[in-house]
């Protein structure tokens, strides 16, 4: 690894041998390293970088007759680099499993975090070095890259950008590498790897609905007027939970609110039509009858808006409101479905002072877009029973109606797994997924309803 840190960063690049400090600068960068992406962004996945410098560790599964073992550096005897070698006869898709002790890691893929590197030394330029991601339970769901090596008899470092093929809602546990892809071995013909790194993106992703609070890889930055101060917690009532806390103070006016999200707002317009209207909020109010507004706005002209209100209906506990835009609040714009809405605040008790109401904490939780469904209710509707919370493989679930279709989406709003049922009693099979937080959408007897599991 070469000495300044930031050159492993690059696309791709050469380097010649290391100096008799590389043990101690490869050892300081990944420190480093991990301090530097966990400031700008969230830790690394546990099996990056792999520098095959610890001596109790297994790193390899090899197959096709390919030998791998973990050698001194050629070029540094400072230094412990991976060796691959095809023996002689051994087939073109000779190749290792890159492992942890024996066992598989998650590559966290994500968009803006698509890309692995990996230093290599080969006899010659012009062959194929092949990566392969896949899911380890089903190798039906991989993908590969290849690449050439450029530089001879010397360390270049490759980028695997697997940007536009890897699917986000899949898993990839399983990273082999191959070399001199589609040629037999000759067992004359060593190629040396190094510090296989998985690059994080120095950036989340944009805020975007539906907004739930619970991703790591989104921007929840919020952006209080008015006196509010607002932030990201545990939910008080559920551990396993994220929520917005916003107080509004004694000093703040009646206007006092906070905007979901940055500077930039949502990432996309909110889809409203003719017949689509609303959006939900989930709120926790320490008094019922409150005036409670959201407001909608171009992020680009904050002349072009339209406010909505809603009130609370019960006191120190959550409850989901709705909000109809055909419905505006008096002096407020109308809904003009020719404009552009990308921007979305809130006002916790709008029109009341803070120096008239006294401080008051609030919480708030899953802006959606839609009307309010069986899910919203506090009182389950559909008379759902489901277990184990968390869940490992298998997760059980039971209605008093017959189910028609469970629907799960991960943190991002997006569909992972759809499953058909004409049962009152099913099994939900999420082997496949991440660990993570995901929301079960269960629909039956024209009536749906949503609840929270952790995986």
């Amino acid at each position: 690894m070469k000495n300044n840190y930031l050159t492993l960063l690059k696309e791709s690049s050469s380097n010649s041998s290391k100096s008799t400090h590389s043990k101690v600068t490869k050892r300081a960068f990944t420190t480093l390293l991990s301090f530097l992406l966990l400031g700008f962004t969230y830790a690394q996945s546990p099996s990056f970088p792999v520098d095959f410098e610890d001596a109790t560790q297994t790193y390899h599964a090899d197959f096709g007759q390919n030998v791998s073992k973990v050698v001194v550096d050629p070029t540094d005897a400072t230094n412990k680099v991976a060796e691959s070698t095809k023996g002689n006869g051994a087939p073109g898709w000779g190749g290792s499993t890159i492992v942890n002790n024996g066992s598989l890691k998650k590559i966290n893929f994500r968009p803006g975090s698509t890309k692995i590197t990996v230093r290599v030394w080969s006899p010659d330029t012009g062959y194929i070095v092949n990566m392969k991601v896949e899911n380890g339970a089903d190798g039906s769901i991989n993908k590969e890259i290849q690449i050439k090596t450029s530089v001879a008899k010397n360390w270049e470092t490759m980028t695997f950008d697997f940007d536009g093929k890897v699917e986000f809602d899949k898993t990839y546990e399983k990273l082999s590498l191959f070399f001199n892809l589609n040629q037999p071995g000759t067992g004359d013909k060593t190629f040396y790897y190094d510090d296989i790194t998985f690059i994080e993106s120095a950036t989340k992703s944009q805020v975007d609905l539906p907004v739930t609070f619970d991703s790591e890889f989104v921007d929840y930055t919020l952006s209080d007027f008015g006196e509010n101060q607002s932030k990201v917690i545990k939910d008080p009532t559920d551990a396993t939970n994220s929520v917005v806390e916003t107080t509004k103070p004694a000093n703040a006016p009646e206007w006092a609110g906070t905007t979901i999200g940055n500077a930039d707002a949502l990432a996309t317009a909110i889809p409203f039509t003719a017949t689509e209207t609303k959006m939900t909020i989930r709120v926790w109010s320490p008094d019922s009858g409150i005036v409670i507004r959201l407001k909608v706005e171009d992020k680009s002209d904050a002349t072009k808006s339209c406010e909505t209100d809603a009130k609370t209906t019960i006191a120190s506990a959550w409850e989901t409101l709705e909000f109809d835009f055909t419905n505006e609040a008096t002096g407020t714009a109308k809904l003009d479905l020719t404009q552009t809405f990308d921007k979305a605040s809130l006002f916790f008790n709008k029109g009341v002072t803070g120096d008239e109401a006294g401080e008051k904490t609030y919480y708030f939780d899953d802006l959606k877009f839609g009307a309010k469904t069986a899910s919203a209710f506090i009182t389950a509707k559909l008379g759902l029973k489901y277990f184990p919370n968390p869940v490992n493989d298998v997760l059980n679930i039971a209605s008093d109606f017959t189910m028609d279709q469970v629907t799960v989406f991960n943190q991002l709003g997006q569909i992972v797994l759809t499953h058909s049922v004409n049962t009152s009693n099913t099994s939900l099979d999420m082997t496949s997924l991440p660990t993570g937080i995901y929301m079960v959408r269960v629909e039956a007897n024209n009536k749906a309803e949503t609840f929270k599991i952790t995986k």
